[in-house]
């Protein structure tokens, strides 16, 4: 007992030695830590910008190549691209590990050429599908009306149709008929109900591949654009 109460006291005793009258402005020979204030703010989600000038801005190599695949595609499979210039739409961009990526040697089946195989493998390019089955796919990922969060009313577009926890049927381009799996063409989105609000596209009981944006919100100058790092499709398992 002797022995912990003079621990105790050697203990305060260090105590009023760092903190003396509460005021000591240092520890140990160096200074404290003094409060600051950091007002918090939210990153301006507008690019100013469509969605054809943003694919090509950044399929350039200023600042990154990261929509290069997709570009790619949109021009080899001859869609019009005055469809990325239409207003009050949302754009399902495509990054580059959503077209092509490999996993420890191999093609993925989260990417376009892993899911989409010709003759039993992965594809290489697009030249190994038809221009008509890429075009479809992309008409898939361009919804016409604009799908967004609520950034609030300075932000916020006339037409903005606000994304929440509850699944919304996205009209889009690609006809009806064209998917033999999607005969209706369906594209579902909504925001993933945890406290990351991630924007997700058809996830449903009983959904073979519902797919998370890698990230989202992108306010356009003719919409909004949210990009996805897997393929995009629709299916019941």
């Amino acid at each position: 007992m002797k022995n912990i109460i003079k621990g105790l006291l050697t203990a305060s005793c260090a105590l009023l030695l760092v903190f003396p009258g509460g005021g000591c402005k240092k520890l140990a020979g160096l200074d404290l830590q003094e409060n600051e204030d950091h007002p918090t703010h939210t990153i301006d989600p507008r690019i100013n910008k469509t969605a054809w000038q943003l694919i090509k801005d950044r399929s350039s190599g200023n600042p990154d190549s990261i929509f290069s695949r997709m570009y790619q595609g949109i021009i080899y499979s001859g869609i019009d691209t005055n469809e990325y210039t239409q207003p009050g739409r949302t754009f399902i961009l495509l990054n580059n590990g959503a077209v092509d990526s490999v996993i420890t040697g191999k093609v993925s089946v989260a990417c376009y050429f892993g899911h989409y195989l010709v003759n039993g493998l992965p594809g290489t390019k697009w030249q190994d599908y038809s221009p008509a089955q890429v075009k479809t796919w992309l008409q898939y990922l361009i919804l016409t009306k604009n799908y967004n969060y609520n950034f609030g009313s300075s932000i916020n577009a006339p037409d903005l149709v606000v994304l929440n926890a509850t699944n919304v049927s996205a009209p889009n381009l690609m006809p009806p008929g064209s998917d033999t799996l999607n005969p209706q063409s369906t594209l579902l989105i909504e925001l993933t109900d945890d406290r990351t609000s991630s924007v997700i596209l058809n996830s449903f009981a009983g959904s073979a591949y519902p797919t998370t944006m890698r990230t989202a919100g992108y306010v356009l100058t003719n919409g909004s654009a949210h990009v996805a790092q897997n393929v995009v499709y629709y299916q019941q398992k």
